[in-house]
């Protein structure tokens, strides 16, 4: 439930910490989303926009 988080350094809903939680310490950004499938993100990213985004750099990337 991303679209419930904020970006509010060290708090209980700070994005980056409950990150942390969930998968522990990732070195790189890359890594991590190199263990998600896009199917699984836009799922559950539907509520905070990253379903839409998803879509978007799909619909951006055929044009080239």
């Amino acid at each position: 439930e991303a679209h419930r988080l904020h970006a509010k350094r060290g708090e209980r809903r700070d994005p980056k910490r409950v990150l942390r939680e969930l998968v522990g310490e990732v070195v790189d950004d890359a890594e991590f989303l190199g263990r998600v499938s896009l199917v699984t993100l836009r799922e559950r990213g539907a509520e905070s926009g990253l379903a839409a985004l998803i879509d978007e750099a799909g619909a951006v990337t055929r044009l080239f």
